[in-house]
């Protein structure tokens, strides 16, 4: 598989410098993406503020809707070149009829669905034209045993199903599981949590990585010398990531 093209690499460390953990994660998801070929109508659930969405789906045509539950992010998602339409929904409700799209996708954003996910995955049935297409990421149980609570609690996960679960919940809502692979490395992950640690440091009562982005002194600190510093350390943590037991899982099903 292919790098990351270092004009997405760029764009991808212009947003995510100061939390460096999430650039090698969500690169190694865009080159993993970037093979997937859609068919429209397309829908994104969980597209946040867009330009995580020009990067992850670079290689991908431009998507028909994209949603996400907090009104904020679709605000600033309605800059992003990627979506012809952005709304803010719930995925456990979505607001269109039955048999509306032939592909969703969704990148790492069922483990953040609150108190359950079943509904949401009924909804995507639902809306499904028959033999639509389902693509989603998510953390496998093998990501989920590397961590302590503290830390699902402060990155909002959930839940951590193991590929037999996602097959046996698919399987009962009407979808089929096509194929699968596991992606982003164990053997990054110590240095992907350092990265992470260092970046979530509390520092009277913020976080490093917000005092780096919003303090009034952002304006001093060199960002295009430091994107230029940090891509070549990022870009091989990104391919090192895709080789070795994978603990993330990249998954493709259909509507039955």
């Amino acid at each position: 598989m292919s790098d990351l093209p270092r004009p997405i690499l760029i764009k991808l460390l212009s947003f995510s410098w100061p939390t460096p953990s999430d650039a090698i994660l969500r690169g190694r998801e865009a080159i993993e993406w970037s093979n997937i070929k859609v068919k429209s109508p397309v829908l994104d659930i969980g597209c946040g503020e867009g330009k995580m969405g020009d990067v992850t789906y670079y290689n991908m045509p431009v998507i028909d809707v994209g949603i996400d539950l907090i009104p904020h992010y679709i605000d600033l998602a309605k800059d992003s070149s990627k979506y012809k339409k952005v709304l803010t929904a719930d995925a456990r409700k979505l607001p269109f009829p039955d048999k509306k799209f032939n592909t969703v996708i969704s990148n790492s954003t069922f483990e953040h669905i609150e108190k359950s996910d079943i509904p949401a995955i009924k909804e995507v049935s639902r809306i499904l034209k028959p033999n639509g297409k389902f693509y989603l990421t998510v953390p496998s149980e093998r990501f989920g045993e590397l961590f302590d609570p503290g830390y699902n609690r402060r990155v909002d996960h959930f839940r951590y199903r193991s590929l037999a679960e996602w097959e046996k919940v698919l399987s009962h809502n009407g979808l089929s599981l096509l194929s699968h692979k596991y992606y982003f490395s164990v053997n990054v992950t110590p240095i992907w949590y350092k990265l992470f640690k260092i970046s979530t440091i509390n520092i009277f009562g913020r976080e490093l990585w917000s005092r780096l982005r919003d303090s009034r002194f952002s304006f001093l600190i060199p960002k295009n010398l430091l994107i230029s510093l940090m891509a070549p350390v990022i870009n091989s943590l990104i391919n090192q990531s895709g080789h070795g037991l994978g603990t993330w899982l990249f998954l493709e099903a259909v509507k039955k």
